[in-house]
């Protein structure tokens, strides 16, 4: 089972710009990255399974399972790989939900990062961030 942090970021400067033709917010920002995170336990399962010490945020509405859903779908079958396995993330919540601190990005780039480890995808950093783009604009910021 591997252990990983979730850091949380705060927005220096965040200044909303328009809107993209699949309706999201095109932002002029810059940010910081603080010590404060999230933890996320990642262990291989039967399928995909998402806890959280926050009930609220358990199962498939979570960022974190939607996400690891669409990767799965769009990388199985790869030859070589162990994506029919599933995953069970446990998520320590210690960033409060909604306060503008990118937990539930940080928690789902982190996953992302997990599952690539664990089902040996050996995606590079820019295939995740062109797969996770569409998930929302922080996510690719904690992958990078």
């Amino acid at each position: 089972m591997l252990e990983l942090p979730a850091p949380a970021k705060i927005n220096l400067h965040l200044l909303i710009t328009g809107r993209d033709a699949r309706g999201f917010h095109l932002l002029d920002t810059s940010f910081a990255y603080v010590d404060a995170a999230d933890v996320l336990h990642v262990g291989i399962a039967d399928d995909i399974r998402v806890t959280c010490s926050d009930p609220r945020l358990n199962g498939e509405d979570n960022l974190v399972h939607r996400v690891l859903h669409a990767l799965r779908e769009r990388f199985d079958p790869q030859p070589g790989s162990h994506v029919r396995r599933g995953l069970h993330v446990h998520i320590d919540k210690h960033l409060p939900s909604q306060a503008g601190l990118g937990g539930g990005s940080s928690d789902a780039a982190t996953a992302l990062l997990a599952a690539n480890r664990l089902w040996g995808l050996n995606l590079d950093s820019a295939a995740l961030i062109d797969f996770a783009s569409p998930y929302g604009a922080d996510i690719p910021c904690f992958l990078f």
